[in-house]
């Protein structure tokens, strides 16, 4: 879990990023590595779970701000992707409170 990306610095005063858009490339095969990894992951406690929640967490929000940043408003696309977004945060906290009942048990 000692992955470390290199994210694009955004100035919250401001639309766009301080970086090139180029950056975006950077990014994204990155953001995806990370999260493949974690299926790749052998989970054998409550704290590599919680690590790999907080990986899922990290991407997602990422991936939000890409597409809020980058995507003009009132697009289809960025509607169709936002709503995939808030999916998959439900499909993430749905699984947590699952592993929460298990850790009870």
């Amino acid at each position: 879990m000692g992955t470390v990306l290199k994210l694009i610095q955004f100035d919250h005063g401001s639309s766009k990023p301080n970086r090139p858009c180029s950056a975006l490339s950077d990014v994204l095969p990155d953001l995806a590595r990370l999260v493949s990894q974690i299926e790749t992951l052998k989970i054998s406690s409550i704290e590599e779970l919680r690590q790999a929640f907080s990986v899922l967490d990290f991407a997602s929000t990422c991936i939000r701000s890409i597409v809020t940043r980058h995507i003009p408003v009132a697009t289809p696309r960025r509607r169709e992707l936002l709503v995939q977004c808030d999916k998959i945060d439900q499909l993430i906290t749905s699984a947590r409170m699952q592993t929460s009942r298990l850790n009870e048990c």
